[in-house]
């Protein structure tokens, strides 16, 4: 049985939920009584990803990558110790944004989440694994086919489509889609499309 990881994929959704972690952080953690050095670290390392996924917004994304690879790691940690505390409660994993809960994996009916937004020279596509392995990511020009690999077995997210548009045109439509990967095997149902105009 797999449980939902509760580190949002999204730059946008991960910054707010960085903030408000650190936000709750502190009154929970006095009532607990968890060590003050471990609360340190733990406020730290989510205002570097605070500091981070604000710099996102503002075009930096390369930044958010450097500190999710150096932070995320420690923030697990620290939060499986945190909610292995005694006296830590479900009403405390909710309020930091923290709590899992058990999810059924069905290969069947599983079917994962896409969206695509253009930027300048790229289109960026946020995906959510939802329990597969990884993620076969599709795409074509909007309203042909067939459907063209863009990158197999993809498992971090935000993915940038930087293809050239063909010669001539400076812009583009394109159409996206995501199929979910167990092993080398493709599962399920194919996500939702989502479209953006590429512009070069």
């Amino acid at each position: 049985m797999t449980k939902r990881d509760f580190v949002p994929d999204s730059h946008k959704n991960l910054h707010g939920w960085a903030v408000n972690y650190a936000a709750q952080l502190s009154p929970i953690a006095v009532r607990v009584s968890w060590p003050t050095a471990k609360v340190n670290t733990l406020t730290a390392n989510l205002d570097t990803l605070n500091t981070a996924t604000q710099a996102v917004l503002d075009t930096a994304i390369g930044q958010l990558a450097a500190a999710k690879a150096g932070v995320l790691g420690p923030i697990r940690l620290d939060t499986k110790n945190l909610k292995s505390t005694t006296g830590f409660t479900e009403g405390d994993a909710t309020a930091l944004g923290v709590y899992t809960t058990p999810e059924t994996f069905n290969r069947e009916t599983y079917r994962p989440a896409l969206d695509a937004t253009a930027h300048h020279g790229y289109v960026e596509l946020v995906a959510k694994k939802l329990g597969a392995d990884s993620l076969n990511v599709y795409w074509q020009p909007e309203g042909t086919a067939p459907w063209h690999l863009l990158a197999a077995k993809r498992v971090r997210f935000p993915f940038h489509d930087e293809t050239p548009a063909p010669a001539g045109p400076t812009l583009q439509a394109r159409e996206y889609m995501v199929i979910g990967v167990i092993g080398d095997e493709e599962i399920g149902n194919p996500s939702n499309i989502a479209a953006a105009v590429f512009q070069a």
